[in-house]
């Protein structure tokens, strides 16, 4: 007993259901994105990978930074046991 396609309701459409009623619609109608709304995405997609890589990198700075800070943190309290042990 095969039911057909039609009384599938997939996750994905649902999803999209949720996030745009308007996109979702013109998708089950078959009417796709212009090229200037498809321009604009790629666009969009571009400016958000470089932001990722930015903040990537800053998070790494922030790191070693943290690092750093925890080695000269350690290395004076070293010092400071040394000179006041003697």
């Amino acid at each position: 007993m095969a039911m057909p396609n039609r009384d599938f309701i997939r996750a994905s459409e649902i999803a999209d259901w949720c996030f745009c009623r308007r996109s979702w619609y013109l998708g089950a109608r078959g009417v796709g994105p212009s090229l200037a709304q498809i321009e604009r995405r790629h666009a969009g997609v571009d400016h958000h990978q470089r932001h990722a890589r930015n903040v990537n990198q800053a998070r790494s700075v922030m790191n070693g930074a943290t690092r750093a800070l925890l080695v000269a943190v350690v290395l004076a309290a070293a010092y400071w046991l040394w000179v006041h042990a003697r």
